[in-house]
């Protein structure tokens, strides 16, 4: 894995004594690809110019610009994904972070981190959530990886585990989100990987799961948003990318919105001003729904069809919505969605596991997590497209040294190939029998494929 915070191109060659091409002698920037590896984006209530960005190494950065401009300012865990941050009610310097690697506290604002030790846990326990009361910060909640949720009453100074007397799905599971009632802070709501969605009336003393054990939809609750005003209105979205809805507090379930194929819902949001107005961000795009998730739409935008989360603050004008993700970046709209602008220039550094280009060189294809980026030497700028490209990580990538648009990316799910440069992708090699870890063209016979895995290698004619 190679980890850049930009590319350099070689554009030169020196002479040997012997008189032959050897060295590289001059470089060009290309611009990027940055910001690919942002796993959370945090916006703080009380400052509209301020944003945090954490990062899938563990990396904190922080813009007090509106995203003009980022520093680095800690690392919250080394190598760790930071997947969620939020800042005491009443001190905003300080912030806690839910991580790949535990649970941590800062007390300086970010710079330095101290980690949580959760009871009954060793160090190290990866958490996704984290929740604090907005009445009474002295109530909080961790959801972990594996130990389900835990809770503290006193400020984070001691902890103990939320399923104590519960069944053993709460104490065990793996807990994706969870969202804590404005009007009545008591209700705590948390969504667990094979537990669905449960609700404590009493501050997490007690859970009673409000959606079926066993359910057809069979995926994985991701992600809660509990109307700010309507009591009892909430909204569920899964791994599968369907949404849920009910008025009266999970009684009875609405789906509201039907997945498709790698189409994981990644985030939920409302707007302040409109509370109706949801926007959730989703393996596909970015979707909207102006009557609080009864009904969507796909957001026109200039965003590419690739996996997005959603963060929603305040700008100096009005409104800002932050989209990030692998093969985006980070960018803001302040008209709802429509139009989206890049803020993370210098910020982190895209996680690029592959490169390759045509015979000229002219094309260049970056593999970024799960999407391919493209760059555009006209504009000087990396593009996104992987519409269709599923599975995953991306593990193999190669380019037809025939054709700068042809590509060949392999992931978990197979092979996929694009004939427009990347903006749409079609699976191919159907009947290979294994996900190819490396891909590459026929050295001499350009209508071949050699194709290698854990099976062998193979040669595939087109």
């Amino acid at each position: 894995m190679i980890r850049f915070g930009s590319l350099l191109l070689a554009t030169g060659w020196l002479s040997g004594c012997s008189g032959t091409g050897a060295l590289l002698t001059q470089w060009e920037y290309t611009g990027g690809p940055v910001a690919q590896n942002i796993s959370t984006v945090f916006v703080p209530a009380s400052a509209t110019q301020t944003i945090f960005a954490g990062l899938e190494t563990g990396e904190l950065f922080k813009s007090s610009n509106g995203g003009a401009t980022w520093r680095r300012v800690g690392t919250v865990c080394e190598g760790a994904a930071v997947y969620e941050l939020l800042a005491d009610p009443d001190t905003a310097t300080i912030l806690y972070a839910a991580t790949s690697g535990g649970a941590f506290r800062s007390v300086d604002g970010g710079t330095h981190w101290s980690e949580i030790i959760l009871a009954g846990t060793s160090a190290g326990l990866g958490c996704r959530a984290v929740a604090i009361d907005p009445w009474s910060p002295q109530n909080m909640y961790f959801g972990s990886i594996g130990k389900g949720i835990f809770r503290s009453t006193d400020r984070g100074a001691s902890w103990h585990s939320a399923g104590e007397g519960n069944d053993t799905t709460l104490s065990t599971g793996e807990v994706y989100d969870i969202a804590i009632n404005v009007q009545r802070p008591d209700e705590v709501y948390a969504a667990l990987a094979s537990g669905g969605l449960l609700r404590s009336p009493d501050g997490g003393g007690s859970w009673r799961r409000i959606t079926p054990e066993y359910s057809t939809e069979g995926a994985a609750i991701t992600q809660i948003l509990l109307h700010p005003s309507a009591d009892g209105e909430l909204l569920y979205g899964t791994a599968s990318g369907n949404v849920f809805k009910t008025v009266d507090g999970g009684a009875s379930w609405s789906p509201t919105r039907q997945g498709l194929e790698a189409d994981r819902v990644l985030s939920l949001c409302t707007e302040a001003e409109d509370p109706s107005a949801v926007y959730a961000g989703t393996g596909i795009g970015v979707l909207r729904s102006s009557d609080f998730g009864t009904s969507w739409q796909v957001l026109a935008s200039s965003l590419p069809p690739v996996p997005v989360a959603l963060a929603v603050g305040s700008s100096v004008a009005g409104t800002a919505l932050y989209a990030y993700g692998q093969g985006i970046g980070l960018q803001v709209s302040t008209d709802g969605g429509t139009r989206w602008e890049p803020i993370d220039e210098h910020l982190g550094g895209a996680t690029v596991s592959m490169i390759d280009t045509d015979r000229s060189g002219s094309a260049i294809y970056a593999a970024a997590g799960e999407v391919v980026l493209r760059f555009d030497a006209e504009q000087s700028l990396w593009r996104a497209g992987s519409g269709g490209l599923r599975g995953g990580a991306i593990r193999a990538l190669t380019v037809d040294p025939d054709s700068s648009m042809v590509v060949f990316a392999s992931t978990a799910a197979g092979v996929f190939k694009t004939v427009d440069g990347g903006q749409s992708w079609r699976q191919t090699l159907r009947r290979l029998s294994m996900a190819p870890d490396l891909l590459l063209p026929h050295p001499w016979i350009p209508t071949r494929l050699i194709v290698s895995g854990e099976q062998g290698i193979w040669v595939w004619v087109n």
